[in-house]
């Protein structure tokens, strides 16, 4: 999965460089390469191979990081004795805070981020999988920790030794962490997928508290027992209009335009549910349409929250200045975890009014408090730029010119 590979890179700073003379040299060096099309070919079929191992580890990586925060939730019904398949008050409350102890240690993407720009992706990929193996496996063995268990092969390659191979290491980037961090069109970024993740979050955190509460009481009034099914059903749907709309729908519209129009679309759900909801709930309406307005609902919600992330890591990449900064950008947006778990606070806060308060008043509070955020960050992704701006977000002295090529091993499959 891991190829053995090493990254040579040709850097020319802005200034040394003429920009009509030196650019027209390097086009005509690059329409001068003659290359047999059978070698295209091979070249090609190569990278889509490269790449379709690369995205099968992601999803990989993927699939088990599901995993691991779906099974918080069945910690509850250990925890609360009185937890059922209906989750009350008490339960949702206390599966939040379990949820919200995760979001906290997401955070730390930004350290993983900076680390594979200094070490390397595919170190910092095989430590993760080492680490997740080891806290899946013997995170109740904690007092053997320190202990080796023995290698009866000699022949085999231990992960010490791939780590400690010697790889020859770029030249480092002229562009500090403190300068990329502090980049205005990196922040407001931040801030937009920040509020986004805040919103978001919450509703899915509520969820199993409003899902089961009627109709008319602010609710979807979907039976509990159900709700487990509709999400992974939802899940499946979302992904699949995810994968066959968004690109084309960038390509008509504009990667930024159509984020800007996404985010607007939230505070509008959040205010079109609860009031479709309460007319739904009328005598003259049967329970089934109202259930199946509420799944309609939750569809949309699921279908534009995974479309904006996809959008927000597009612009992440747009924003990184150079290849050895891409993984401290994108390690950014891991300090959104927090507001992930800041959602926690507005669970509390229902935990608290549940007892002062009726049910419909509590959930039309949420709504609000959903449909406010939401709004926010319409208002902040107004101020988000595609690409960084030279001289206004990053020095024109940081950036570079840069070229890179993978030269790999014949030993490449053996790992």
């Amino acid at each position: 999965m891991f190829g053995f590979h090493k990254r040579h890179r040709s850097l020319i700073s802005i200034k040394e460089l003429e920009k009509e003379d030196q650019l027209g040299e390097l086009h005509s060096r690059e329409a001068e390469a003659d290359v047999d099309a059978f070698d295209d070919e091979e070249i090609e079929s190569s990278d889509t191979h490269r790449q379709t191992r690369n995205l099968t580890m992601i999803y990989l990586l993927f699939l088990a990081e599901a995993i691991m925060a779906s099974s918080l939730s069945a910690q509850v019904a250990i925890l609360a004795s009185t937890a059922t398949g209906c989750f009350d008050t008490d339960a949702s409350f206390l599966r939040s805070i379990s949820e919200c102890a995760y979001f906290a240690g997401s955070s730390a993407g930004v350290i993983w981020g900076w680390s594979a720009d200094r070490v390397g992706r595919r170190t910092v990929a095989l430590l993760g999988l080492v680490g997740m193996a080891v806290c899946s496996r013997d995170c109740e063995k904690a007092t053997f920790l320190g202990q080796s268990l023995p290698n009866e092969s000699d022949e085999s390659l231990t992960l010490m030794e791939v780590l400690n191979e010697k790889v020859e290491t770029p030249p480092p980037s002229r562009l500090t962490t403190s300068q990329l961090l502090t980049a205005p069109s990196i922040l407001v970024l931040l801030a937009s997928y920040a509020m986004l993740s805040l919103h978001s979050t919450t509703f899915d955190i509520l969820l199993p508290h409003i899902s089961h509460t009627k109709s008319r009481d602010g609710g979807l009034g979907l039976p509990c027992s159900w709700l487990s099914t509709i999400k992974l059903i939802i899940a499946f749907c979302a992904a699949a209009r995810i994968l066959k709309f968004v690109p084309r729908v960038i390509e008509r519209v504009g990667l930024l335009k159509l984020y800007r129009r996404m985010t607007w679309a939230f505070p509008i759900l959040y205010t079109i549910v609860p009031l479709a909801g309460l007319a739904a709930s009328s005598d003259r309406v049967a329970p089934a349409v109202a259930a199946v307005v509420s799944v309609l609902a939750m569809l949309v919600k699921a279908t534009l929250a995974g479309a904006a992330k996809v959008l927000i890591l597009l612009l992440i990449l747009s924003a990184a200045p150079d290849a050895e900064s891409t993984g401290t950008t994108i390690g950014v947006l891991s300090i959104a975890e927090l507001f992930k778990a800041s959602a926690v606070g507005v669970s509390g806060i229902s935990y608290y009014l549940s007892s002062v308060y009726s049910m419909q008043v509590v959930n039309g509070s949420l709504w609000a408090a959903l449909a406010v955020a939401a709004l926010a960050g319409a208002m902040v992704t107004r101020k988000v730029k595609e690409t960084p701006r030279v001289g206004t977000d990053i020095p024109e002295a940081c950036l570079v010119w840069q070229g890179m090529f993978d030269s790999e091993s014949e030993g490449e499959e053996s790992l």
